[in-house]
C-alpha cells in the first residue's frame, strides 16, 4: 500500500556513507583488495554495527500474557518503521551489494552458507532504544497520510499537521500512512457539522476546544451560519456515505436508522486503533433476515465483504478465508497477520465457523502460528479489530459469544438491485468502482474515484470514528429475526421453530409444567427429528425461544431446569396430561407415588413461564407452608438445619431492668 522504505535513492545514500564511514563496515579486504572469507567476527559486526546503520532494529512490542517480552524486527527511516522478514533483508543487503560493483560481487559470495539470515541470528540486532510507536489512544484517532496527519476525536478533525509535530521518541508504522494526500476541502455538509457543534457541544470549529464564554459561542454561530447560508461551492458526490446507508435499508426500502447507526460505529470501531480493556469486540456483519427469506440459502452479495474491503484503503487489512476457519482446523490460519496489521477480515464465514477460536483473539493477546517458526503474539492492547462477513449467524450461545460480538445486519438493497435490474454497486455509484487496498492510486483511470471523492471518503469515515469515540459500541440491538435465525440453526429446523414458538406463547402465565409434556408433544409432532435429542437440549430450546418471544422459561432460577419431587398432586397432572404410560429417553417410565414415602419418589423436570406483562410472575414468593413434599430441592438443606435449631435448648435469661432509666 505504501511506498517501501528502502528504495533506490535510500540504499545510494547508504553506499555512500558506507565508503565514508569504514566503522560500519563488516568486511575486510586482503592486500589485494579482495574480500576476505567471513568469520565469526564478521558476522558479529554485521549484525552489531551494519545492520544499526542501515537501519535495521529490534522494536519491542510489549510482553505475552505469559510475561515473555515480544519483539519484532523492523527497517527504520526517519520517523518511520517497517516491519522485515529475514528473507527480505536478505534481499535488501544483496540490492545494495549489487551497487557496489565488484567488491559489492564479492562481498555476496560470502554469505553462500547465509549463517546471518535467521531469525535466531537477526534476534541479536540491538533494539530500537527509546522509540515507542505513536498510535491511537481511548481520546484520540490518527490517519497518516503523505503530506501530513489528522487527529480525531469526538469534538472534530483537526487540521492538517506535519510529520515534524511528532514527538522525536516516537515513531510510526509506514505500511500505516495513506499513500493519498489528504485536503480538507470545504463543503456544505462540513460547514452544517461545524455548526451543530457549536450549537449542540459549544466546540470551536477550527481548534476544537470548548468556548467557555457564550458572546464568543454566539459570534461563531453568527460566523458559521452565515457561511452555510452563502456557500456557493457544489455539493461533492458522497458514494462511501450513500453506499452504507443503502446497506441499512430494510425489507420496505427504508433506512432503517438502528441499522445504520451500528454499522457507522462499527466503522468507526475498526478504524480506531486502541483497544479497551475488557471491551474488545469482533464485528459481524450478516444477512438481514426476515420473514419469507430460506435460513439455510447463502444469498449474498449484498456489499458486506466491500464494506470492510474499501476500509483497507484506509487501514492495514489482512484478508482470511472464513470457510476455512472450522473446528480441528489447522492452526496456521492466521498466519498472515502481521504486527502491523490492523483489521483482520473473516470473509464469507459459512455456518460452521469456529467462533470458539475468535474468543481468545478479542480477550487476551492475538497469537499467531506459521510453520516452521516460533509462534507469537501481538499484546491485547496492539491486537487488530476483527471482522467477519457471514450470510449466516455464527454458532454459539451464551454470555460467553454475547459480549463478544457487535452485530451489524446488512439489507438486501444491493443483491435486488442485480437480481431485478441487473445493477451493480458501480453502476449505482457514478460508474465508479469501489477501490480495493491494492488499488488506491488509481486516479484518473476509467472508473476510478477521483480526489473528491476520496476525500468525501475520509471525512465520512472520520465522522464513524468520532460517533465511536463518542457512544461506543452500544450493547444488544440484534432484530427479532436475527436471533429466530440463531435458534433455528440451534435446532436445525424452520418447522419445530415455528411450533415451539406458537407452542409457548400459548402456556399460561405462572402455571407449572412438566417438560416431558412438550417434549411429548414435540416427539409426537415431529417423529424423526428428536432421535438424538434429549430433554434437556430441547429445554434448552425452549429457554431461548422464551427470551425471543419475551417469555421467561424458570425466570425465578435463572432459567436453570426446576426439579421436583413427583409428590401425589403432581402426579395425577402428570396423568391428566397423558406421560403415565409414556416411555422416557431411558426407556422407562415413571414411579406412581402412592404409598412411596417422599424420599423415593422420582424427581420430574417442570418449569413455569413469566412476563414483564405480568409483573408478579417476575417475582419468586417465599414458600412459609408445612408441606414438604412441594418444597423444592433447593430448600431441603435448610430443612435439616431447622431440626437441628429446634433441637437444641436455649436458656432464656430474665430480664434486667434498669430503674435509673425511669428516673
Amino acid at each position: 500500500m505504501t511506498s517501501i522504505l528502502w528504495d533506490s535513492r535510500f540504499l545510494n545514500e547508504f553506499k555512500q556513507e558506507l565508503h565514508h564511514n569504514p566503522s560500519i563496515q563488516f568486511w575486510e579486504e586482503d592486500v589485494n583488495g579482495d574480500v576476505m572469507d567471513f568469520k565469526s567476527t564478521h558476522y558479529k559486526k554485521m549484525l552489531m554495527k551494519f545492520f544499526p546503520a542501515l537501519g535495521v532494529k529490534n522494536l519491542q512490542l510489549g510482553t505475552t500474557d505469559k510475561g515473555r517480552p515480544t519483539s519484532t524486527l523492523v527497517f527504520t527511516r526517519g520517523n518511520r518503521v517497517e516491519q522485515i522478514d529475514p528473507q527480505t533483508l536478505k534481499q535488501v543487503c544483496f540490492r545494495l551489494f549489487n551497487l557496489m560493483g565488484e567488491r559489492g560481487t564479492q562481498i555476496r559470495k560470502n554469505f553462500y552458507k547465509e549463517k546471518v539470515f535467521n531469525k535466531d541470528e537477526l534476534s541479536l540486532i540491538p533494539d530500537l532504544e527509546g522509540k515507542k510507536v505513536f498510535k491511537d489512544n481511548v481520546l484520540s484517532a490518527y490517519r497518516f497520510f503523505q503530506n501530513g496527519f489528522v487527529e480525531i476525536t469526538r469534538n472534530g478533525v483537526s487540521p492538517l499537521k506535519s510529520y515534524d509535530e511528532i514527538p522525536e521518541d516516537y515513531v510510526i508504522w509506514n505500511s500505516s500512512v495513506i499513500p493519498k494526500d489528504y485536503e480538507d476541502t470545504i463543503t456544505k455538509e462540513v460547514l452544517e457539522h461545524k455548526l451543530s457543534n457549536i450549537i449542540a457541544n459549544g466546540i470551536h470549529p477550527e481548534t476544537g476546544d470548548l468556548i467557555y464564554q457564550k458572546n464568543e459561542r454566539v459570534k461563531l454561530y453568527q460566523e458559521f451560519k452565515e457561511k452555510v447560508d452563502s456557500f456557493e461551492g457544489e455539493t461533492p458526490n458522497t458514494h462511501f456515505k450513500d453506499f452504507v446507508e443503502n446497506l441499512s435499508r430494510d425489507e420496505e426500502g427504508d433506512i432503517d436508522k438502528n441499522c445504520l447507526e451500528r454499522l457507522e460505529i462499527a466503522i468507526g470501531y475498526l478504524c480506531h486503533r486502541y483497544n479497551t480493556a475488557n471491551k474488545r469486540q469482533y464485528v459481524l456483519l450478516v444477512d438481514r433476515f426476515y420473514d419469507g427469506v430460506e435460513k439455510d440459502v447463502a444469498n449474498g452479495g449484498n456489499g458486506k465483504s466491500l464494506l470492510i474491503n474499501t476500509l483497507g484503503t484506509l487501514m492495514n487489512l489482512t484478508i482470511l478465508n472464513g470457510k476455512e476457519i472450522k473446528k480441528n482446523s489447522s492452526s496456521f490460519k492466521l498466519a498472515e497477520v502481521t504486527t502491523a496489521t490492523e483489521i483482520v477480515h473473516f470473509d464469507d464465514a459459512h455456518s460452521k465457523f469456529d467462533g470458539d477460536r475468535l474468543n481468545p483473539l478479542v480477550t487476551g493477546n492475538f497469537h499467531i502460528e506459521r510453520k516452521y517458526e516460533n509462534p507469537f503474539s501481538i499484546p491485547s492492547q496492539d491486537a487488530p479489530k476483527i471482522a467477519i462477513t457471514s450470510n449466516f449467524p455464527i454458532e454459539g450461545k451464551g454470555n460467553t459469544y454475547k459480549r463478544r460480538q457487535f452485530i451489524c445486519e446488512v439489507g438486501h438493497y444491493y443483491r435486488l438491485q442485480d437480481e431485478n435490474f441487473g445493477l451493480t454497486p458501480r453502476e449505482l455509484h457514478g460508474c465508479k468502482d469501489f477501490p480495493l487496498p491494492n488499488q488506491i492510486n488509481t486516479e484518473g483511470e476509467p472508473f476510478s474515484w477521483d480526489k473528491d471523492d476520496w476525500n468525501e471518503f475520509y471525512r465520512y469515515v472520520f465522522r464513524c470514528i468520532q460517533k465511536y469515540l463518542t457512544n461506543g459500541l452500544p450493547s444488544g440491538g440484534e432484530s427479532y429475526y436475527y436471533n429466530r435465525a440463531k435458534i433455528v440453526q440451534e435446532i436445525g429446523s424452520e418447522e419445530v421453530t415455528t411450533y415451539l414458538i406458537d407452542k409457548i406463547q400459548t402456556l399460561e402465565i405462572g402455571k407449572e409444567y412438566f417438560n416431558e409434556e412438550i417434549y411429548k408433544d414435540l416427539q409426537e409432532t415431529f417423529p424423526t427429528h428428536l432421535d438424538n435429542v434429549s430433554t434437556m437440549s430441547m429445554y434448552g430450546w425452549l429457554v431461548s425461544i422464551g427470551k425471543l418471544c419475551k417469555l421467561y422459561v424458570n425466570q425465578h432460577r435463572g432459567g436453570r431446569q426446576d426439579n421436583q419431587r413427583l409428590n401425589e398432586e403432581r402426579w395425577e397432572r402428570y396423568v391428566s396430561v397423558g406421560l403415565e404410560d409414556w416411555i422416557n429417553k431411558e426407556g422407562r417410565t415413571r414411579k406412581n407415588p402412592k404409598g412411596i414415602p417422599s424420599g423415593e419418589q422420582d424427581r420430574v423436570g417442570v418449569f413455569k413461564i413469566s412476563s414483564m406483562k405480568v409483573p408478579t410472575s417476575m417475582v419468586s414468593k417465599p414458600d412459609f407452608s408445612s408441606n414438604t413434599d412441594d418444597k423444592v430441592t433447593s430448600e431441603e438443606p435448610v430443612k435439616k438445619v431447622k431440626k437441628k435449631i429446634t433441637k437444641k435448648k436455649v436458656k432464656e435469661e430474665p430480664t434486667k431492668v434498669n430503674l435509673e432509666d425511669f428516673s
